[in-house]
Parts: C-alpha cells; sequence; structure tokens
C-alpha cells in the first residue's frame, strides 16, 4: 500500500505544481494541504491479517481519480482566464 500511496501522492502533487503559478498561493496552500490528509487513508487498506479491503481500496482509488479530473478541469479554466484577458489582436 505504499507503493500506491507514493504513486498517487505523485500523480496528485504533479497536477498540483502544474497549477502554482495559475492559481493564487492561499489555493495553492491549500490544495497542498489537503494532498496530505488524503493520503492517510491508504494506511488503512490493509487489515491486520495482511489482506488488502478492496472495497476500500475501490473508494479511495475512485475519489483520487475525481480529484486529479477537477485539478484538470482548474488547469484548464486557468488557461481560459489568461487567454481571454489578452488583448484581441494577440488572440489569434
Amino acid at each position: 500500500m505504499r507503493a500506491t500511496s507514493d504513486l498517487v501522492y505523485y500523480n496528485i502533487n504533479l497536477k498540483i505544481e502544474s497549477l502554482r503559478f495559475r492559481i493564487n498561493n492561499t489555493e495553492y496552500l491549500e490544495l497542498r494541504s489537503i494532498l496530505h490528509a488524503f493520503l492517510r487513508g491508504y494506511e488503512h487498506i490493509l487489515s491486520s491479517n495482511g489482506s488488502i479491503r478492496l472495497d476500500a481500496l475501490d473508494k479511495l482509488l475512485a475519489i483520487d481519480s475525481d480529484i486529479v479530473l477537477q485539478l484538470g478541469i482548474i488547469k484548464i479554466n486557468t488557461r481560459r482566464k489568461r487567454y481571454s484577458a489578452l488583448p484581441k489582436i494577440y488572440r489569434s
């Protein structure tokens, strides 16, 4: 589970870092704090006898994919805002 947690952290961290200069510092720090909070869920996927709780793993992976999707949407929206702020002469 540690490898899964590290992989998810790496992937979501890349998305957050790609937004770093497109969002304000407060939003960036909030995203960073949320990242650390929800990754702790993977530690509880493994039961005491070493078996994997598949239902909990499925839920966490679904949540993680939703988060990555939402971060992608934020990235697209910030691009649109920056593009629409350009004078019309530079948009073509």
